[in-house]
């Protein structure tokens, strides 16, 4: 799920991803390994990578919420 502004900006600054997924990995590691998968994309375009459970809580969760699916499995 994407939630940055890309598809309202005429140049967007950057994109940010948030990925939901089953995985008792921490944090750094997730976001290094999603980092990797995307280098070649992020060369055109920065991507800030926000790994969560898919049972996250919280208030930034809202601000994902408001953001355009672009991908789901």
């Amino acid at each position: 799920m994407k939630f940055s502004n890309i598809f309202f900006d005429f140049y967007p600054n950057d994109i940010d991803v948030a990925v939901f997924q089953n995985s008792n990995e921490r944090y750094l590691p997730l976001a290094l390994k999603y980092r990797k998968l995307l280098r070649d994309v992020s060369i055109i375009i920065p991507i800030d990578i926000f790994p969560l459970k898919a049972n996250a809580k919280g208030a930034f969760l809202s601000e994902i919420e408001t953001g355009e699916t672009i991908y789901e499995r």
